[in-house]
């Protein structure tokens, strides 16, 4: 845990390329088009009888082409100079960023993937991944932190400093710094041991 803690943070402000990452389309895409889209594109109305939360109507009349962000009309409306022609029209919506047309344009080229909402999918078990830092990590959630940073081409932080452990401990869970009589209890406890792990645990209950 004192691994995934901290580097968490990390693995997260190291984000993949796009041509590495696989678009979620729960994740990145459908907040865009909740956003941006459903207002007249969505569940409760359908302009023009387009539904984009539907892949089976939004896929009708080359609205949305797997694998062909250029001949995919949505994206051609969202890139639109013409005011006659752009989504989301003036009035109706801010133009989408480069990042969210990069976005879609991605999750387009990669088939354009619809999925239900999480809370309807049920938990799959994910082994965690092999890594090279096999050594390094102590704790399954390490492999799956491991596995991004070596995407990203990082290499794990060195394990802190006892002193740094309670430290950051005591501040995760308290909001207050460790007195220097628990600091110094704390590293020599854990200097000593053999079961490094059994002290920090100690000391998270």
């Amino acid at each position: 845990m004192r691994y995934a803690s901290v580097l968490l943070v990390a693995a997260v402000m190291a984000p993949l390329t796009r041509a590495q990452q696989k678009v979620d389309f729960a994740r990145d895409v459908r907040p865009i088009l909740s956003n941006h889209c459903f207002k007249c594109h969505g569940p409760a109305k359908q302009e023009a009888g387009l539904r984009l939360d539907d892949r089976n109507i939004a896929l009708k009349r080359q609205r949305i082409v797997p694998g062909d962000p250029a001949a995919s009309k949505v994206l051609q409306r969202v890139l639109s100079t013409d005011s006659e022609e752009r989504m989301p029209p003036p009035g109706a919506g801010e133009p989408l960023t480069s990042d969210q047309v990069a976005t879609l344009r991605h999750w387009i080229a990669q088939g354009a993937d619809y999925a239900p909402h999480w809370a309807f999918i049920r938990p799959q078990r994910v082994a965690p991944p092999t890594v090279k830092h096999a050594t390094w990590n102590g704790h399954p959630i390490d492999r799956f932190i491991a596995d991004r940073l070596e995407k990203a081409g990082l290499t794990p932080s060195p394990e802190a400093d006892p002193a740094t452990l309670i430290r950051r401990l005591s501040l995760d869970l308290t909001g207050l710094l460790p007195t220097p009589r628990e600091v110094d209890d704390f590293v020599q406890r854990y200097t000593a041991s053999n079961r490094r792990d059994a002290v920090y645990e100690e000391l998270v209950d």
